[in-house]
């Protein structure tokens, strides 16, 4: 969505959220610190014995390529992980499928020959600056006074887990503005 389409917004919308992701760097005027925070998974077939969550960050392992596995379902281990600042690739490279299968070996000796089920890549919206939570006045051309613009991105690997908080945030940021704008 770029600025040149937000006039034709449906009538009475007082509000555009944006929670973009990535493309916060090209809608609504552009946010160039956000990069993607690439990370690599595997899933592979789950045998007997696998029933906990287990993670590692200390040698061989760090905080940009820690060590984890995750139980799901009856049928398979969720094997990860990786951290590549700025790097788009959306397949998995061939060292970094073995850096999956030597983290499964190290957290579950059993899961050294197991079947890959699945791979994923995911590329994570990180911002250095932290996290854009923000309600604006709308300001392109044509925005009625009364408009709204709520940023809501950047919060790279944590998404999953702040994001029901920075959903609260947002709505309250916008809350407080619009009683602003009625005073």
């Amino acid at each position: 969505l770029g600025l040149a389409e937000l006039p034709h917004l449906p009538s009475g919308s007082r509000a555009v959220v944006n929670c973009t992701g990535l493309g916060a760097n090209s809608v609504l005027g552009g946010d160039a610190g956000v990069i993607p925070g690439r990370g690599v998974v595997i899933k592979v077939r789950r045998p007997p014995g696998c029933d906990a969550v287990i993670t590692s960050e200390i040698a061989p392992f760090t905080e940009d390529s820690p060590a984890y596995a995750i139980p799901r379902g009856p049928g398979l281990v969720t094997v990860g992980g990786t951290y590549l600042e700025d790097d788009y690739e959306l397949k998995a490279r061939p060292e970094e499928l073995a850096d999956m299968r030597q983290k499964a070996a190290y957290l579950y000796p059993q899961l050294a020959d197991a079947e890959i089920a699945e791979t994923w890549v995911g590329l994570r919206p990180v911002r250095h600056a932290g996290v854009r939570l923000e309600a604006l006045r709308a300001d392109w051309a044509g925005a009625a006074a009364d408009t709204y613009v709520v940023h809501n991105f950047g919060h790279g690997g944590s998404g999953w887990t702040i994001m029901y908080g920075t959903a609260q945030e947002a709505v309250d940021a916008l809350e407080t503005q619009m009683l602003k704008r009625a005073r």
